[in-house]
């Protein structure tokens, strides 16, 4: 479980962290990580969802199953998903974010990936990218 709620997502909806990570535990999610991202500026959000991606990539490099949660299940989630496939080559199309956040789109109802801090979080990160693709 990777989660990119904040603490005042948290506080507002009334949910206690540590009560969480015991309902997870007894349900068999092994790992349960919380980076918070805020989805108002989108040159923090750009570099978050690159700070979150490395997360996700090690999360996935052991084989697992990983649950991406935001609080509604339509921006921040779905931004990190396009931008993870993009990032690290993942999508057939990761040369083109539009054509991906069209696929996250089609695979998830309501979806509304911001765009934006994408394209701006690739451009800032493409050397990261490059670095990948050689190796």
């Amino acid at each position: 479980m990777l989660s990119v709620q904040t603490d005042v997502d948290l506080k507002q909806r009334g949910i206690d962290e540590a009560q969480l990570k015991t309902w997870y535990k007894k349900n068999g999610v092994r790992d349960y990580q919380r980076i918070p991202i805020t989805d108002d500026n989108n040159s923090s959000y750009a570099d978050s969802l690159f700070e979150v991606s490395k997360v996700l990539d090690q999360l996935l490099e052991k084989d697992r199953i990983v649950y991406v949660n935001c609080t509604a299940g339509q921006s921040r989630s779905t931004s990190l998903a396009a931008f993870y496939l993009c990032l690290y080559l993942r999508a057939k199309n990761w040369k083109n974010p539009e054509e991906v956040i069209k696929a996250v789109k089609m695979c998830h109802q309501g979806a509304s990936p911001n765009s934006a801090a994408i394209n701006l979080g690739l451009q800032r990160y493409k050397q990261f990218q490059l670095d990948l693709f050689e190796n």
